[in-house]
């Protein structure tokens, strides 16, 4: 009597799978996916003008020093073309004990070209923001010096030479 009750059980089970299949077959449809439109915008008179990066303002941090001065690039300073570029760099000594004084503002030229760089004026100042010494262009010299790669003052070049500052003249090529 267990052969009989198999038997039905798979005929019964076979029945429904035939019946399962043949309904699928019936309601079940493979729909084709469609690639996405994509909607390519167009302007009168050519293409949009490229993004300019937004001009910095403020200090911009440029280095720390082992003595623990820091420099940062007066950005609101930063005038010039390429080849003329002129800008202040801040180096606060507040936590340098081997340093007079607590601020020194140096002002450069740089040719963002070749990295020449020339100092025009040094202000240092004390604790209470009065100037302790100043020296001008004709201590410095009035050639261009060249920094090796990867000095403090050549990390000042690369910031004050960043191309957010190029004015549309100079960054179109006409410098």
């Amino acid at each position: 009597m267990a052969e009989t009750e198999d038997n039905i059980g798979c005929i019964l089970g076979g029945a429904f799978s035939i019946f399962a299949g043949i309904w699928a077959y019936n309601h079940y449809t493979i729909k084709k996916i469609e690639p996405p439109v994509v909607i390519t915008p167009t302007y009168v008179g050519g293409p949009p003008p490229p993004i300019k990066p937004s001009r910095p303002t403020g200090l911009i941090y440029v280095t720390s020093l082992e003595d623990g001065t820091i420099w940062r690039l007066d950005a609101d300073s930063v005038i010039g073309p390429r080849r003329a570029r002129q800008f202040w760099i801040k180096a606060d000594h507040s936590k340098s004990k081997t340093i007079t004084a607590r601020e020194t503002q140096t002002y450069y030229r740089v040719n963002c070209d070749t990295t020449g760089i020339r100092t025009l004026k040094v202000v240092e100042y004390d604790k209470d923001g009065k100037v302790l010494r100043m020296f001008n262009e004709s201590v410095f010299g009035k050639e261009d010096d060249y920094m090796p790669p990867e000095s403090i003052l050549a990390s000042a070049i690369r910031t004050g030479c960043d191309r957010a500052y190029d004015t549309a003249e100079s960054a179109a090529g006409k410098k």
